[in-house]
């Protein structure tokens, strides 16, 4: 409902506070369709792709040689232990034997330990190189499955990760279409009803805060993520844009000069300086603000379009 020029809207604390919670109401209902918006796009499937690439046949071939690498290591570390025991063995079989030979005693029972003994060494000897050749091999096939391994899941996750980005761009874009169109048909309204003068325009501001919070924050939580390094830059930059931008739309909108001249006349001041001015030039800034009006004579304030006693100029609003 448009209202004519010469009337004067107050906007009560009741008002602002209901405006308040449009706009925060309108940002609940906003978020909400941006978290539903995560489910238009396909989104990749970790799992699917893992079977794609036989990671998990993979991973329980590698983990079967890495068994295979442990008995083997483990076989390994006992032959070793029999080979010392057994060269300890033998080197005391040696001496005692030594011992007897010097003392010009012929024991052929030393004799025999000692050449058991030495047997013994021998084939410890054999066994453990066995062991460490089987042990070789288990550590160059166990390198051979897990260098193929590592390579089949580099490649998964190079592909996972343009998958996933692809997925975040088209959800980012999707998002940022929907606050991008949202915010246009938000200044289009507030605009069509600044025009027409309505007296609901307060909603309309509530609607145009809402798209530019949504958009804000949408760039401002994709910028924290993709750009936490420069958080703080960003932030100082983002900071000064909206204040800057903030400053100008109040200069334009809010303080211009035909919004403070209306105010100051309703407190009875010069519209020009704002001093208390009952007559028809202000004594301070020395401007004229009553003029006579063309209808009745009567002095009537110069920059309203009607005359407060004869109404003169409302046919001229019409």
């Amino acid at each position: 409902m448009a209202y004519d020029e010469q009337e004067q809207i107050e906007i009560t604390r009741a008002e602002k506070l209901l405006a308040f919670g449009l706009v925060l109401f309108l940002l609940i209902g906003g978020l909400w369709v941006m978290n539903r918006a995560a489910e238009i796009p396909v989104q990749p499937d970790y799992d699917q792709m893992q079977q794609e690439y036989g990671l998990a046949s993979l991973r329980e071939e590698l983990g079967q040689f890495r068994q295979d690498w442990q008995r083997a290591h483990e076989a390994y570390q006992e032959d070793k232990g029999i080979l010392n025991q057994a060269r300890v063995e033998y080197e005391f079989r040696r001496e005692e034997y030594r011992t007897a030979l010097d003392a010009g005693i012929a024991n052929a029972q030393k004799l025999a330990a000692y050449e058991e003994a030495r047997r013994k060494l021998a084939v410890a000897e054999q066994e453990l190189g066995l062991s460490e050749q089987v042990l070789k091999n288990q550590a160059a096939r166990l390198a051979e499955v897990e260098q193929g391994f590592d390579a089949k899941q580099e490649q998964f996750y190079q592909e996972w990760g343009a998958a996933q980005n692809r997925y975040e761009f088209q959800l980012f874009m999707i998002r940022f279409v929907f606050a991008g169109l949202t915010l246009v048909l938000s200044v289009l309204l507030w605009q069509r009803m600044r025009q027409k003068r309505s007296r609901y325009l307060v909603i309309g501001t509530s609607v145009l805060g809402f798209g530019i919070l949504q958009l804000v924050f949408l760039l401002g939580f994709y910028a924290w993520h993709f750009l936490q390094n420069y958080a703080q830059l960003l932030i100082s930059v983002a900071g000064t844009l909206v204040t800057v931008a903030g400053l100008v739309a109040l200069r334009r909108y809010v303080f211009n000069f035909e919004r403070l001249a209306r105010m100051r006349l309703h407190r009875s001041q010069c519209p020009y300086c704002g001093f208390a001015c009952v007559g028809a030039y202000c004594p301070s800034c020395g401007k004229q603000a009553l003029s006579a009006c063309d209808g009745c004579g009567n002095l009537r304030p110069i920059l309203l379009p009607v005359c407060p006693a004869c109404g003169a100029g409302r046919e001229s609003e019409g």
